[in-house]
């Protein structure tokens, strides 16, 4: 009997223990489902407020629809008694061919049933048909041309008529034919080609190794700054010598570049004993002999509309003097100064006997 007891026993704790175990199994369940609940809420929560945000919107576009197309109330001879007015005009319309051009426009009064409107092209009454169409319609007005050809380039005009006035506006449409867009690359490739020639030939009559190519051609649309492309070495010459300073400017052919030189950062006088050169992007500054007092710092400074660049190098002149600056009188003699200052006295003291014999002959 004991035994069947102790039986009895364990057998009830194991059913205790698998109700328990369905128990939390209920509990974890319904956890998830109450989480699974709140998020739900939640995004019908964020729904809501989108569709109030929604809401909101239409109603802001329709309050802006009826403060344009609002009018005071205004009786129907009032409407009819006013002349016809553009509230917007046409705009210019520039297309490729067999694209579409589109021209519309506001008018007044709307709803008069004596308006009418007629659009022209070069002066000529607009020839309704598959391709082309009008609308006139609640104060919109509008010329729709499905698709272009060249020979609807031109001035179009819409005209405005009521039995108490007349108004016209005129705009213009055009249309940009494949054989004209060929050509015009055609032409810009040609430009390109005849400049990379002449950069050839410049180079090879300098005999310089071209660092150009044909990215450095001027064009319009890239906006080009200007930009050295070799670098210019310094110079070391004896003197009456020959010297150079070259280098390789882009983009070439910009009507606009300025190259300037500076010696020692003052600009540099014009003489014959150099010539600066500027040939389809080839920079130099030629000297056909150097002085001693020719040694310093070249700055080659270009500028256009876009920018400016500049690049440095030195002078270095030196060997045997030719030519002597210094006096050579010996000391305690008057000195070159002294002798200009007596030659000046003379000048001067002959001045005014000059200015008495011209008074005498008057």
């Amino acid at each position: 009997m004991l035994f069947r007891s102790e039986d009895g026993a364990v057998g009830r704790r194991e059913q205790i223990d698998t109700q328990r175990g369905d128990i939390d199994s209920v509990t974890a369940r319904t956890n998830v489902i109450e989480e699974t609940c709140t998020a739900l809420t939640q995004k019908l929560e964020q729904v809501d407020a989108m569709a109030d945000t929604i809401a909101e919107h239409t109603r802001s576009i329709h309050n802006l629809e009826e403060r344009m197309w609002k009018r005071e109330d205004i009786s129907q001879e009032e409407m009819e008694s006013k002349a016809p007015v553009f509230v917007t005009k046409p705009r210019d319309v520039t297309c490729y061919e067999g694209q579409p051009a589109h021209f519309d426009c506001r008018v007044e009064p709307i709803g008069d049933g004596s308006m009418r409107v007629d659009w022209y092209h070069d002066d000529k009454p607009i020839q309704i048909g598959s391709r082309i169409h009008t609308i006139n319609d609640f104060g919109f007005v509008v010329l729709d041309i499905d698709w272009t050809f060249r020979r609807d380039s031109g001035v179009y005009k819409c005209v405005l008529t009521n039995k108490h006035g007349s108004v016209e506006w005129s705009t213009k449409l055009q249309v940009i034919s494949k054989k004209d867009l060929e050509s015009e690359v055609e032409d810009k490739a040609s430009q390109s080609t005849m400049c990379m020639v002449h950069m050839d030939k410049a180079m090879r009559k300098y005999n310089a190794e071209m660092f150009l190519t044909e990215d450095d051609v001027f064009n319009v649309e890239r906006k080009q700054p200007p930009r050295f492309v070799a670098q210019m070495p310094s110079v070391t010459a004896k003197e009456m010598a020959s010297a150079k300073f070259e280098c390789q400017l882009a983009p070439v052919g910009d009507p606009n570049m300025r190259v300037d030189w500076f010696f020692n950062g003052a600009p540099l006088i014009a003489k014959t004993q150099f010539m600066p050169i500027n040939d389809f992007g080839y920079i130099a500054l030629n000297f056909g002999w150097v002085y001693k007092q020719d040694s310093g710092e070249y700055v080659c400074k270009a500028t256009n509309q876009f920018g400016t660049a500049e690049i440095k190098a030195n002078l270095s002149c030196g060997g045997k003097t030719g030519v002597i600056y210094d006096s050579q009188l010996p000391a305690g003699m008057a000195s070159i100064e002294q002798i200009h200052d007596m030659e000046m006295k003379v000048v001067k003291e002959y001045e005014p006997e000059e200015h008495e014999d011209r008074k005498s002959v008057v």
